[in-house]
């Protein structure tokens, strides 16, 4: 009973998420594992816009301001804190800034396919919560990889094989959740920018 009861919630929080969202800002997240590039993306399609006149703003990967272990250390309280910081910032940016694109580094999503790998169980409906989550999104962009570097940058790990295994639950919820549209782009930057100029932004 109680299930169905949540449930309903969940349902009726998800319309209310679906009517609420407003045509600017445009959201745009890069996700992936790490090393896979998704920061110079992030700043790189920051720096076109900013060329085209279009006003951006960044948000950075939670992860850079996680006061708790992360990485292989990682435990059920860091990854609920970056959720919640994710979704924070990405909250806040919505309402706070009057540009028109706002550039994710990661999405909310993130730190739950990390907590798989370190088999950290999250409750049902917060996965569930966040599914319908990726939804706010325009534009999610995956990026693997290949096109990379597992440089040291004093966050995250550059164990390689770290990096084999989370992109492999990346790889997996995405082929479990096809009804979510995730973009591949070997040109992410240039995809963006076509889509805004669809949208008649510039």
């Amino acid at each position: 009973m109680k299930w169905q009861i949540l449930q309903k919630e969940i349902e009726s929080w998800e319309i209310k998420m679906i009517k609420s969202k407003k045509q600017y800002p445009i959201k745009v997240a890069f996700i992936g594992t790490q090393g896979a590039g998704k920061t110079t993306a992030c700043y790189e399609l920051a720096t076109n816009l900013k060329k085209l006149g279009v006003h951006v703003k960044i948000l950075i990967e939670s992860a850079e301001v996680c006061p708790l272990p992360i990485n292989k250390d990682m435990s059920l309280d860091s990854q609920l804190w970056m959720i919640a910081n994710q979704v924070k910032q990405e909250l806040e940016a919505k309402h706070r800034f009057k540009g028109k694109v706002i550039i994710c580094d990661r999405s909310a999503i993130d730190a739950e396919i990390y907590a798989m790998y370190g088999k950290i169980p999250l409750p049902n409906c917060l996965s569930r919560c966040l599914r319908l989550w990726l939804e706010t999104y325009d534009l999610l962009f995956y990026m693997d990889s290949s096109g990379g570097h597992l440089d040291d940058n004093g966050i995250r790990s550059t164990d390689k094989e770290f990096q084999r295994e989370i992109e492999k639950l990346f790889e997996a919820v995405i082929q479990d959740n096809k009804q979510i549209k995730v973009l591949r782009s070997k040109k992410p930057v240039q995809e963006v920018i076509n889509y805004l100029k669809e949208k008649g932004m510039f």
